[in-house]
């Protein structure tokens, strides 16, 4: 991440949407990077690939496209996500996320968040699914402590079957979370957008110049 740059952390899955002319990269937290880029800040990714060519790939074109990828972490077991989509008679697809996969299983040790401590974290950005599974979980939580004063984006993404009527994954986790909330946005599924009042930041992100909006898949816009 470019420390001289405003600098945002999104935490959450890289994957590949599979489509049936071919497989493309995705995952909201990885696209959230890629805008904030191509809007003149630096972004780092929090997440994890499996040791497999999908994976390769997809760090390649995270690096590609200016994405910090020094914390895309490796998994030995589980593979690279993907995301079978397919396409009805009008052109709506459906999504089938698969899981286990290797962003279910993001760490964040002491040694992760000790180099984390050294990149320049002005924004942290999460959402729901990336909770699904309790040691990704654990991480955000380790994470949002690790820096208590960073400004928090969290997306409301509702998926699946991989949250109850309380949030992600049963129990209201995710609703834990929001106390630590700047911003928020909701897919259509989610509810209607919302925006949550920031507490005041020392990370030097003052609402005055700064305002985040959300466009189609999660667009970041800084002005």
């Amino acid at each position: 991440m470019n420390t001289e740059r405003k600098g945002v952390l999104a935490f959450g899955e890289l994957l590949w949407d599979v489509f049936p002319d071919g497989a493309h990269i995705g995952g909201a937290p990885f696209n959230l990077a890629a805008h904030a880029v191509r809007c003149g800040l630096g972004a780092q990714l929090l997440s994890r690939v499996g040791a497999d060519d999908l994976g390769r790939q997809a760090l390649a074109e995270a690096r590609r496209l200016d994405v910090g990828a020094d914390f895309v972490q490796i998994d030995p077991t589980h593979p690279t996500g993907t995301v079978s989509v397919t396409l009805d008679a009008t052109g709506q697809p459906t999504y089938t996320i698969h899981a286990p996969v290797a962003w279910d299983f993001i760490a964040a040790d002491v040694v992760t968040l000790a180099a984390l401590r050294q990149q320049r974290v002005d924004a942290i950005s999460y959402r729901t699914l990336a909770q699904r599974r309790a040691a990704s979980r654990a991480s955000l939580r380790h994470l949002l402590a690790t820096f208590p004063t960073a400004p928090v984006f969290f997306d409301v993404n509702l998926r699946q079957h991989f949250f109850s009527r309380f949030g992600c994954a049963a129990k209201p986790r995710w609703m834990r979370r929001t106390w630590r909330t700047s911003w928020a946005h909701s897919s259509p599924r989610g509810g209607a957008r919302c925006r949550i009042t920031p507490r005041p930041s020392a990370s030097g992100w003052p609402e005055k110049q700064t305002r985040i909006r959300v466009v189609e898949i999660l667009r970041v816009a800084v002005r």
